[in-house]
C-alpha cells in the first residue's frame, strides 16, 4: 500500500480531505524542509495544497525535483501547490484542477491570485480569513452565466477586488462594491446567495479534486511518472537537507528520551565517566604507566618530577581522546553533527534556520516568495 502524505490547511476542511483520501497522512501546510522531510519519511506519494509563505521561506523548487528524482509521484493543487505544479509541470510534477491550469496556460501569473490570511493551527484550525482572488473571479464567471450581472459588471468589480491587497478581500467587501456599482438590491441578494454556495470557493474544489485524482490513480496503479532529468544537488540544497536530518534527529531524541540532544549527551557524559576513568586506567596499565592521581589542572604538577609530568599528559592526553570519541559517536548516533559543527542545536525550525536571503534563493538567484 502506497504511503500518502498530504500538506493541507485553510484550502480544505481536514475531516473533508480525511474522507475523501482515509489512507493519507494529513500535515500542516508546507513549508522550506518539509518535502526533504517527507522524502526521508518514505512516502511514495506527495500531495502539496497549501503552504506557508512571507512569514517562513516557502517550499523550494529542489525539494520536489528532488523527491521526483527518488521515483516519488507529486501532485499539486488549488494554492501553493498549483503554483509549484505549473511551475514544475516539465518534471513531472502533476497538477490539478482550474488553478493550475491557469497557472499554467499564463491566465494567472501572480501569486495573489491564491493568497489568502488565515487562523493559526492552534488558534481555529488554519480557517481562512480572506478570499481568494481566484475565487472571485470564478464567482463572477458564473454571476455573468446566471445572469446577474453583466460582463462589464463583473469586469469592473474584479478589478476593485484585485486593486486590494490580499488581505483585505472578503465577500462582504465584493457585495459593497457592487451596491457602489449601482447593482440593485435583486442582484445583489443574488450575488450574496452565490458567494455563500461551495462553489465560489475555487481553491476547496480543486483541493477536494486533486484528493480523488490521487484516489483514483492509486486504485488503478497509474501513479504519474516523473520525467526524465538529472537532479544536480547545489550548496544550498544539501545545506537544507542536513539541517533537515539534523532536526528529524533532534525530535527522534526527545520522542526516545523526553529531553533535548544537549542534555542527553550532558547526562550520558556524567553517566560513563567512571568507565571512562576505567578505560585510562587500563590503558596505562597496559602502556606501563605508574597509577597517579596527579591532575594537570591542579597545582601538584609543578612539584612533580618530570617523569611523572609526562606520564600525567599521556593519561590526559588520552582521556581527551576517548572522551572526543565518545562525543562523536553520540553526535553520529543523534545525526546532530550537523548543527554541532557550528555549534550547539538550537532547536528551531528548518524555516527559521534558513531564513537568510542567501539560503533562499533559487539556482538562478531569484529570491523564492
Amino acid at each position: 500500500m502506497a504511503e500518502v502524505v498530504v500538506f493541507v490547511g485553510p484550502s480544505l476542511d481536514p475531516a473533508r480531505a480525511a474522507e475523501l483520501l482515509p489512507s493519507a497522512r494529513l500535515r500542516p501546510p508546507v513549508r522550506l524542509g518539509d518535502v526533504c522531510a517527507a522524502v526521508l519519511d518514505g512516502f511514495d506519494v506527495i500531495v502539496v495544497i497549501d503552504g506557508f509563505f512571507e512569514q517562513v521561506p516557502t517550499v523550494w523548487h529542489k525539494e520536489i525535483l528532488w523527491a521526483l528524482s527518488k521515483g516519488i509521484a507529486v501532485y499539486g493543487a488549488s494554492s501553493m501547490g498549483a503554483l509549484r505544479a505549473a511551475e514544475l509541470a516539465p518534471f513531472g510534477m502533476c497538477g490539478v484542477g482550474t488553478i493550475f491550469e491557469r497557472f499554467l496556460d499564463g491566465t494567472y501569473n501572480d501569486d495573489d491570485e491564491v493568497t489568502i490570511v488565515h487562523a493559526d493551527d492552534d488558534e481555529l484550525g488554519y480557517r481562512p480569513l480572506s478570499v481568494a482572488m481566484a475565487s472571485i473571479r470564478e464567482a463572477f464567471e458564473q454571476a455573468v452565466l446566471d445572469g446577474i450581472c453583466t460582463t462589464e459588471d463583473a469586469r469592473t468589480l474584479v478589478a476593485r477586488s484585485k486593486a486590494r491587497h490580499y488581505s483585505e478581500r472578503s465577500w462582504p467587501l465584493v457585495l459593497r462594491d457592487a451596491e457602489e456599482a449601482g447593482l440593485d438590491k435583486d442582484r445583489v441578494g443574488r450575488l450574496r446567495t452565490l458567494f455563500t454556495t461551495p462553489e465560489a470557493d475555487a481553491k476547496a474544489r480543486d483541493a477536494a479534486a486533486v484528493l480523488r485524482r490521487v484516489r483514483d490513480d492509486l486504485a488503478a496503479g497509474t501513479l504519474p511518472a516523473a520525467a526524465p532529468f538529472d537532479f544536480e544537488p547545489t550548496y544550498n540544497f544539501e545545506k537544507l537537507l542536513a539541517i533537515v536530518r539534523a532536526e528529524r534527529a533532534e525530535q527522534a531524541v526527545q520522542r526516545r528520551f523526553g529531553a533535548p540532544s544537549a542534555q542527553v549527551r550532558a547526562g550520558l557524559d556524567d553517566t560513563n565517566r567512571p568507565l571512562l576513568q576505567f578505560l585510562v586506567e587500563r590503558e596505562a596499565k597496559r602502556l606501563g604507566l605508574r597509577p597517579t592521581t596527579v591532575s594537570m589542572a591542579d597545582g601538584a604538577a609543578a612539584e612533580a618530577s618530570p617523569e611523572v609530568v609526562e606520564e600525567v599528559r599521556r593519561l590526559e592526553s588520552f582521556r581527551a581522546q576517548l572522551e572526543g570519541r565518545h562525543r562523536q559517536e553520540l553526535a553520529m548516533f543523534t545525526e546532530s553533527a550537523y548543527v554541532a559543527a557550528g555549534g550547539t542545536a538550537t532547536g528551531q525550525p528548518v524555516a527559521e534556520r534558513m531564513r537568510s536571503q542567501e539560503s533562499n534563493r533559487l539556482d538562478d538567484g531569484r529570491v523564492v516568495r
